[in-house]
């Protein structure tokens, strides 16, 4: 095979350059110029040299997908529109023609190149100095996976299906008239019905199926996106979907990572994604905050062992910084911790002094209690017991968090999370459409996820040099104006004009 050849060298309508109406300062020759930065022509060595039908180079297509998903545009269909039509996208074509099934077959085969891309705006940001990704905000979200909740097999579902097709397809259809179809769910009889798929392709499948539910331990698995799981959405309502995992740096608001996992909970992500954004950036960050979600002995003693200064709340501060404590005016958010003398201090301004320290399943707690309570005048209403026990769990790493935490600089350092990851997730899911994703698998989906973080980060980057030019033009106009000034000053009978073009202000 063979590399199609650039159309860019191609004079059209008489001009010496077709693309001059685009302004030098437009984001898609940033576009451009980046990738032609991080990539060159070595990318498409790799090329079988059996004979066939020439290939689009890498190169051009990927600065189309790019661009595409930063101008929202996704669709392959409006993609081959676009290169044929519009002025941006046949600048990133060099005036090539690819077809929408030539890029969408490209982010089939070469969708990892999207993380690639991700990868090089990290390498960008630090060498412009524009970031030392000190401080790294993590969060995760739950994103509905492109299944329907219905479209689903049970393992009752998968062994009568294979049953089934055991049997010849007359017999299958008495069985189903016998039981007027009551004993199977519409989703496996439309799967035992479909005609397209032969019956060993089928056994294969329902065969996969079995280990997907033998690995995940769910009930159900879907039949469209296997590789989704049932999870908790934010309705609170069992939903098919995947965990979106995103780490945000703090100072540039760049993307860090962004994964697609599995795991319907928060906890068992933070260490994989501190790995991943050690390979990501080289090393993992100074600093790191997250949610209570993330809160575990062994995620806190992984940030010790790595020297990484961690923030992360327990579920009582987390209540207490949305402001949302228990109804109980009693409930133990109620009591005040004095850690100068180690005491809590219940609302009715009794004090709870520590007591004692115990194990219960490998886990150590402290105990505050006073007898005093016996004789409180609302005993009943703040303990069914005789005595009010505030139970504080953890050994000295979690102790030293709470402690942290609570502090005026830990207080500060921690609020910067929320100004820092939350809002990339919103942009992600008004502009991207991550509410609910298209591809299916995981492979698929996290490519996607690689190209949507690469698209943000290219456009952050964009707005930030922009900024420092605007910065530096403001900074050489002030010193043309102090040197007029005094220039009048020492020479009053001469006149001085300072003529500026192009200013790009």
């Amino acid at each position: 095979m063979v590399l199609v050849k650039s159309n860019i060298e191609q004079k059209e309508w008489g001009l010496v350059n077709q693309f001059d109406d685009i302004p030098e300062d437009h984001i898609v020759r940033f576009v451009d110029c980046f990738v032609d930065e991080f990539f060159d022509d070595s990318i498409d060595d790799d090329l079988d040299k059996k004979p066939g039908r020439a290939i689009f180079p890498k190169k051009i297509l990927l600065k189309i997908v790019v661009y595409g998903r930063i101008d929202r545009v996704n669709s392959t269909e409006v993609l081959e529109d676009m290169v044929k039509n519009h002025r941006h996208y046949q600048f990133l074509a060099e005036c090539l023609k690819p077809s929408a099934r030539t890029i969408r077959r490209f982010k089939e085969e070469y969708g990892y190149l999207c993380g690639v891309i991700m990868e090089s705006t990290l390498k960008y940001a630090k060498n412009k100095n524009l970031t030392d990704f000190h401080h790294v905000a993590i969060d995760g979200t739950v994103i509905k996976a492109n299944n329907s909740n219905y479209n689903i097999l049970k393992l009752e579902d998968i062994d009568l299906i294979l049953d089934l097709l055991k049997l010849s397809s007359d017999d299958i259809d008495a069985y189903l008239k016998e039981n007027k179809n009551d004993k199977i769910r519409k989703s496996a009889y439309d799967f035992l019905k479909n005609t397209k798929s032969s019956v060993e392709d089928k056994v294969s499948f329902l065969n996969k199926l079995k280990d997907v539910l033998f690995e995940s331990k769910q009930s159900s698995v879907g039949l469209v996106d296997n590789d989704a799981r049932w999870m908790i959405n934010k309705k609170n309502t069992p939903e098919i979907s995947f965990n979106v995992q995103a780490a945000v740096d703090y100072q540039s608001g760049l993307i860090v990572s962004l994964d697609l996992v599995q795991d319907p909970t928060d906890t068992n992500q933070l260490i994989p994604e501190l790995e991943q954004i050690k390979n990501n950036l080289g090393h993992y960050p100074e600093c790191v905050s997250a949610d209570y979600g993330y809160w575990s002995h062994n995620n806190l003693k992984f940030l010790n062992d790595q020297f990484i200064d961690g923030y992360i709340p327990n579920q009582k501060q987390a209540r207490k910084n949305k402001g949302k404590k228990h109804k109980n005016p009693y409930h133990k958010d109620y009591f005040e911790y004095n850690e100068e003398k180690d005491q809590y201090e219940c609302p009715k301004k009794e004090i709870l002094p520590y007591q004692r320290t115990y194990t219960y399943e490998n886990k150590s707690r402290r105990l505050y209690y006073t007898q005093k309570c016996k004789s409180c005048l609302v005993k009943n209403e703040c303990t069914k017991s005789n005595i009010k026990i505030i139970s504080e769990y953890g050994d000295e790493l979690e102790q030293n968090m709470i402690k942290k935490i609570n502090s005026t600089e830990g207080k500060k350092e921690y609020s910067k999370r929320m100004s820092t990851v939350e809002p990339v997730f919103g942009v992600l899911k008004k502009q991207d459409n991550l509410n609910e994703l298209e591809q299916r698998g995981k492979e698929k989906i996290q490519n996607e996820l690689h190209l949507m973080a690469s698209s943000y980060n290219i456009k952050q980057l964009y707005s930030q040099r922009k900024k420092h030019q605007k910065e530096n033009t403001l900074k050489q106009l002030r010193k043309l104006l102090f040197f007029e000034k005094n220039f009048q000053e020492k020479f009053p009978k001469f006149t001085l004009k300072i003529m500026i073009f192009n200013l790009p202000i």
